[in-house]
């Protein structure tokens, strides 16, 4: 549970990392040791869903692939376009999907089938405008009345923009249904404006994958809240 809450943290670092790393085509290596993303992310900002796929070399670590034909990757049975710039395959749908199927074809012509959900919505409590500086704050989110299921994490970023801080709290704990922000954590973030993000993930192993492995992701990232840090 710890690992997962730490990839949960640093997913948008770790993807511009790896983006910015070596790439090559999917005809330059075995295809049994082809590792696998997939990821469902909803941002309820946009009212967008993207489906995407990413392919690495043997694992998480390593070489970013991209498809050689005729290898391909579908969600829902539509073929997904590759992303140059970051490397991974995706396809957009209006509004919230909070399930699919991703259907990836190798050069070997094997099938990998993988159903990834988004468990729940998650959104900031409507009468939080405010936080104290002077105490731990706990923060009740809205979103469903069992709590995290097991590998399950709600991730909240904090920004204070008078000083430009940014401060992450991230929770896993199986049926929590807060979170806490600690003192030591607000008292760093000043008084004025701030923004708060706050994102909810599913991260479980492939249903069918190679022998290299990989996980299936479901994202929800809520309506982000402007507030005022406040004595």
């Amino acid at each position: 549970m710890k690992n997962l809450a730490i990839l949960s943290i640093l997913s948008v670092a770790t993807f511009l990392f790896f983006a910015n790393c070596q790439r090559e085509t999917s005809d330059n290596v075995n295809q049994d040791k082809i590792w696998a993303e997939y990821t469902i992310h909803y941002d309820a900002n946009k009212d967008i869903t993207y489906a995407r796929a990413v392919f690495k070399f043997s694992n998480a670590t390593g070489t970013l692939l991209e498809l050689k034909s005729p290898a391909e990757v579908r969600f829902e049975g539509e073929l997904m376009s590759f992303k140059p710039a970051l490397a991974y395959y995706e396809r957009q749908i209006a509004g919230y999907t909070n399930q699919g199927t991703f259907q990836y074809v190798d050069l070997d012509n094997d099938t990998f089938k993988n159903k990834v959900s988004i468990l729940s919505p998650i959104a900031f409590p409507a009468a939080l405008d405010t936080l104290p500086v002077t105490a731990a704050y706990e923060m009740f989110w809205v979103g469903d009345s069992l709590g995290l299921a097991a590998n399950e994490s709600v991730t909240v970023f904090i920004k204070g923009t008078k000083q430009n801080d940014l401060q992450t709290i991230i929770t896993n704990n199986q049926y929590a249904k807060s979170i806490i922000f600690p003192l030591n954590k607000l008292q760093k973030l000043g008084t004025g404006a701030g923004l708060m993000t706050m994102h909810r993930e599913y991260r479980t192993i492939l249903e069918k994958g190679t022998s290299a492995g990989g996980n299936r992701v479901g994202h929800y990232k809520a309506v982000d809240r402007n507030i005022v840090i406040g004595q």
